[in-house]
């Protein structure tokens, strides 16, 4: 983890985006918004120091790296508390809402395609449109 006054940068040793293992850098930005991911990581080191330079960044309590059935197990657990229903998530509706989130936000297609670290263009169907925007298309697009 680098951490600079503007971003940190997350780099994994590898990830299933990263087909030759030579590792992925994940970049976090400053927002200033309330939900900052930059703050939120400062707040999470904070609280939870890593207990050496050599031990996995996202751990469980036996220093083990965090395994993707955890993630999604303590995600839908958390959802509970909220009064979610968590039937509908799992780690890959992460990505859906990321996509479309960028989506809705008016970042370019290409720009999501690399924040996504997407090879193909398979994240266009990870793009969700809520139907009363679909609904506007032909107003605001065609001419008759």
């Amino acid at each position: 983890v680098i951490l600079l006054p503007d971003r940190v940068i997350i780099h994994l040793k590898s990830s299933k985006t990263d087909p030759f293992r030579r590792g992925v850098d994940i970049i976090l930005f400053r927002t200033g918004d309330l939900v900052c991911p930059l703050r939120a990581l400062v707040d999470f080191v904070r609280i939870h120091p890593s207990p050496s330079s050599v031990s996995p960044f996202f751990c469980n309590q036996f220093d083990q790296p965090f395994a993707r059935s955890s993630f999604v197990s303590r995600l839908k657990h958390l959802l509970v508390l909220l009064g979610i229903d968590p039937s509908s998530y799992s780690g890959h509706s992460l990505r859906v809402g990321a996509a479309t989130s960028a989506a809705v936000a008016g970042v370019p297609d290409h720009l999501i395609q690399v924040l996504g670290r997407w090879s193909s263009l398979s994240y266009l169907r990870y793009i969700r449109v809520d139907p009363s925007v679909a609904v506007l298309v032909p107003k605001h697009y065609c001419r008759y």
